[in-house]
């Protein structure tokens, strides 16, 4: 791990984590990191499930963020923005984390960053969504595929735009049809088309997909327009 401790200007770590294979010790040491607040929220969850996904997601957080910093864990007062994404003040690191299913994962960089992670739920009524929330062109594209592919290119598009939203700090003040991304599968290159109509405002940002598992998509979204991205396992 401390291979992967340094962050250099326009790198990008994506660590990722499969809840199931952490032993019950593994989960109570990152229990351990949470702040008080952190473990209020994390009791008000009825699941023991949704507890562990919690205690994983914002411990391991701190445990990976104390790696970089050369900081104690539990040391760390998260701050919020306006728009409510989490950051660290007087610390020249930039991070997000999205959990989904069996899977939890960060993003760090020195550069505005976001990450999103879905599990494919098949119930899920994807075109009535698209029609909601997608770019007009995103629905007709989604719309024209067979249906055996509509649902994968569905939380193909989905994650992407999940990313860059929280990647820009605005959330979901930020209109969803207000910026488009390519639907095209194993799209690791920039699936960001165009911000606001204008592909110029696009080559700011770089948007990639990664892969999880079969049922998974996953995406992040980075303020760097060539960006070093590693990909990596706890």
């Amino acid at each position: 791990m401390e291979n992967f401790m340094q962050l250099e200007k326009n790198n990008v770590h994506l660590w990722i984590q499969n809840i199931n294979e952490l032993t019950p010790s593994n989960i109570f040491e990152l229990e351990k990191y949470l702040s008080l607040l952190e473990k209020k929220r994390r009791s008000r969850f009825l699941y023991v499930a949704d507890q562990k996904r919690f205690a994983v997601a914002y411990g391991m957080l701190r445990k990976i963020l104390g790696d970089y910093l050369n900081q104690m864990p539990e040391s760390f007062d998260f701050q919020t923005t306006a728009h409510g994404k989490p950051y660290l003040k007087n610390y020249p690191i930039e991070f997000n984390l999205s959990h989904s299913g069996d899977f939890v994962v960060w993003a760090f960089s020195t550069c505005a960053v976001g990450i999103d992670v879905e599990y494919m739920n098949r119930k899920v009524e994807i075109l009535e969504l698209a029609k909601r929330f997608f770019a007009p062109e995103e629905y007709r594209t989604l719309k024209q595929l067979p249906a055996a592919s509509q649902q994968k290119a569905f939380y193909q598009c989905w994650t992407r735009k999940e990313a860059f939203i929280k990647a820009s700090g605005e959330g979901l003040s930020y209109p969803l049809n207000d910026f488009t991304v390519t639907l095209e599968p194993n799209a690791f290159g920039n699936c960001l088309s165009a911000v606001r109509g204008q592909a110029a405002l696009a080559s700011n940002w770089f948007l990639t997909a990664f892969n999880l598992s079969d049922d998974y998509e996953g995406a992040v979204a980075v303020k760097c327009s060539t960006p070093q991205i590693q990909v990596l396992s706890l």
